[in-house]
């Protein structure tokens, strides 16, 4: 069974391409949130969600909201803010990973995947 992502991102557009991506690689099942109030309903159903993909930044609250209730879940946070010399007002604990926007949708699913390796402790290609 494929892991479940769930996706967190304000913008339509870029959620957009987010899921569009991650369904081409075959290897993701995916739920999207457009907003903080829809990931807290998502990730309080569960419905087998493995990994949280987030916006820092989104119109109704923060990443930080999102990754406290997705725990123990692993959280990979997407941010224009993420990398440069804007990268101090990103919260550099708690998160598995971080991508920098504009992001390569190419190395999206690989981003994803060690993340979700890593909060398993499982070894390269045995997760």
């Amino acid at each position: 069974m494929s892991p479940t992502v769930l996706v967190v991102e304000d913008d339509a557009d870029v959620r957009s391409l987010i899921e569009f991506s991650l369904r081409l690689d075959g290897v993701w099942t995916v739920q999207a949130a457009a907003s903080v109030a829809d990931a807290l309903v998502a990730l309080e159903a569960g419905d087998g969600i493995d990994i949280v993909l987030t916006d820092g930044q989104l119109g109704d609250g923060t990443s930080e909201t999102v990754r406290a209730a997705a725990a123990p879940r692993p959280v990979v946070l997407l941010s224009a803010w993420a990398d440069g010399p804007s990268a101090s007002r990103v919260p550099e604990t708690g998160y598995a990973a971080r991508m920098a926007k504009p992001f390569d949708p190419l190395a999206l699913s690989a981003v994803l995947t060690a993340a979700l390796e890593g909060a398993s402790g499982a070894p390269d290609g045995e997760g």
